[in-house]
């Protein structure tokens, strides 16, 4: 028991107990934290590749639509006499808005924040994106190789952007709603975390009070208790009740001392005995 061992024991063993205490509520809080920073660092990857999503997306649209228009307004315009200059017009203005939206769509591309990155670690999630991000690209590649002043070649070669227009717009709305569900996902998962988190606080919360107060109780009954009696004792044999003897039945240091203090106080009552004898046979 540890109520016999020794005062180093027994303060090892308190030390040992707050060690625990202090440990027992790191690791909760720490678990918590890195957790919690886990899946909102997902979720801030999540979003900014949704933006660029987004944006690969409004640009699949421009090009999607300047194709058309241009296609339309050809197809609509008679090209005879004075209309030549028109249509040159035509071509160069949508020209240059379906350059700039192919310019700045592979940017977007190259700057998308990949799901390389070790932030992302559910397979699933990752397998999709990746598989929606791989069509974007395969469905990118044959407008991205098309020459500059492609459109001078006017209907025909906007006919063939058609097909490749519309894959990538689909693409792109594709990879929009993998991301939209993954988000979900792990709004979910932040959510249960959480619930989780505060769960494992308060169990660790409420096991560190049990600790402190077995180490409190141990703390009284082991030494402060021990330490009161030997107090009053001391006190009692100092205000002359020599037939008070201090009985600690602790085992430990201040056992010793107990019963150093009985055999002083033995010996002290032998002589006060003694000299009592004396004086009465001087009497």
């Amino acid at each position: 028991m540890l109520r016999r061992r020794s005062i180093r024991t027994k303060l090892i063993v308190a030390m040992a107990f707050l060690s625990t205490i202090v440990l027992l509520l790191a690791v909760s809080g720490f678990w918590g934290l890195h957790g919690y920073q886990q899946t909102t660092s997902k979720l801030l990857l999540r979003s900014e590749q949704l933006l660029t999503a987004q944006q690969m997306k409004k640009l699949a649209d421009d090009m999607k639509a300047s194709n058309k228009h241009g296609l339309n307004r050809l197809r609509n315009q008679p090209m005879i006499g004075s209309t030549l200059e028109t249509i040159d017009k035509i071509i160069d203005f949508d020209q240059t808005t379906f350059d700039l939206s192919v310019g700045a769509f592979q940017r977007a591309l190259e700057r998308y924040p990949r799901q390389g990155s070790p932030q992302i670690d559910r397979l699933t999630a990752a397998a999709a994106e990746e598989a929606s991000f791989v069509d974007i690209r395969k469905s990118f590649a044959p407008i991205a190789r098309i020459p500059r002043r492609t459109f001078t070649l006017a209907e025909p070669a906007r006919s063939r952007l058609t097909d490749p227009l519309e894959q990538l717009v689909t693409a792109t709305e594709r990879h929009i709603s993998v991301i939209q569900s993954d988000m979900r996902t792990l709004t979910e998962d932040l959510n249960l975390h959480y619930s989780t988190s505060t769960a494992v606080a308060w169990i660790c919360t409420f096991v560190a009070l049990s600790m402190v107060g077995m180490l409190l109780w141990s703390l009284n009954s082991f030494v402060l208790k021990p330490f009161r009696t030997l107090l009053d004792g001391s006190r009692l044999v100092a205000g002359g009740q020599f037939d008070h003897r201090i009985d600690l039945g602790t085992g430990d240091e201040l056992s010793e001392l107990a019963i150093a203090m009985n055999e002083m106080t033995d010996r002290f009552q032998g002589a006060l005995n003694k000299v009592n004898s004396w004086c009465t046979d001087l009497d």
